[in-house]
């Protein structure tokens, strides 16, 4: 059974970011006047099953107003000669209000997307179109509901569209609905529906569609943290917006960077569960974060990952 994680994880991973490495701060005493945010993380991660070590280095740009403008990521199998190979972008664009109204992003393999985003009140609307470019062609459309605190609690999502290469079309609908405590994201439950399609034509002419797939899942996620600040607890990007950019279609976050504090535990519906450890700067913020064993699209498999944190000052 095959299903498309396309969304959120990739998007995540184009987009967390920390610049100026902090020394490591066991057993240091916590200063809480000093303000940080991230600026540049290194992201290596093993997997024990194939053998391969991946890093990831990603940077964030700000606005004047600690808002997230720009994320870039370099991605390679190892560090050559000092540089990065296989950078991608996004582009985050605000109107004069502050609210976010389109992300923009481009990956090396030419698989490009745009999204508007409408704000009406609490609920976000929005539309993404693929460039034309990309390996395949289609609009998702969808919905999120934020709560009074402005964190979102429900999202619906509806993606339709063509592959290029296969001649065959996809339908799939998203259902994520979360539970807050404190600002941080304790559970998620999420259903998921797909079908694709194979296009059958003759000189020339669609004659018919064959189903090539459909399915449906579900599950849901719990989370537990620890009671230090978030590395982004001073970015001013909505927090709808980042738990958007770090969602995977199975409900779970890569970096969990919309929370109040850093995530501890996160535990499937199943009982298998993965654990967070952490060291920390003098300023209360984590240096590294380290978990074990890892998800590799949407499984967990026996591996460890380790992300290093830089960060800027930036005035109380």
């Amino acid at each position: 059974m095959k299903i498309r994680y396309r969304f959120f994880s990739h998007l995540a991973v184009t987009s967390l970011i920390f610049g100026a490495i902090l020394s490591s701060s066991c057993g240091k005493s916590i200063n809480n006047t000093i303000n940080l945010l991230p600026d540049s993380v290194i992201v290596k991660q093993h997997n024990v099953s194939t053998g391969i070590t991946n890093l990831t280095k990603l940077e964030n740009e700000y606005d004047n107003g600690n808002r997230i403008t720009r994320g870039t990521s370099y991605s390679t199998l190892i560090e050559i000669d000092g540089s990065w190979a296989g950078a991608s972008s996004y582009l985050l664009k605000y109107n004069t209000h502050g609210d976010i109204i389109e992300y923009e992003s481009c990956y090396t393999y030419a698989r490009c997307t745009r999204i508007k985003f409408s704000i009406d009140g609490n609920k976000i609307t929005f539309i993404r179109t693929y460039h034309p470019t990309a390996y395949l062609f289609g609009t998702e459309t969808g919905e999120i509901e934020l709560n009074a605190q402005g964190l979102p609690v429900k999202l619906t999502a509806e993606d339709t569209g063509e592959y290029h290469t296969s001649r065959s079309n996809y339908w799939s609908h998203t259902t994520v609905t979360l539970t807050w405590h404190d600002g941080n994201l304790t559970k998620a439950d999420w259903v998921h529906d797909w079908k694709r399609e194979n296009i059958l034509s003759e000189d020339g002419l669609q004659i018919d569609r064959v189903v090539e797939e459909e399915g449906s899942n579900a599950g849901s996620n719990t989370y537990t943290y620890d009671d230090k600040k978030n590395p982004f607890y001073h970015c001013n990007t909505p927090k709808w917006l980042l738990w958007w950019l770090d969602y995977d279609h199975n409900g779970y976050s890569d970096h969990y960077r919309y929370n109040a504090n850093n995530i501890k535990t996160d535990t499937k519906e199943d009982g298998s569960s993965i654990t967070y450890e952490y060291t920390y700067n003098n300023a209360g913020f984590p240096e590294t974060r380290t978990w074990s064993p890892i998800r590799v699209w949407g499984e967990i498999v026996e591996g460890t990952t380790t992300e290093t944190y830089s960060y800027k000052m930036i005035a109380p």
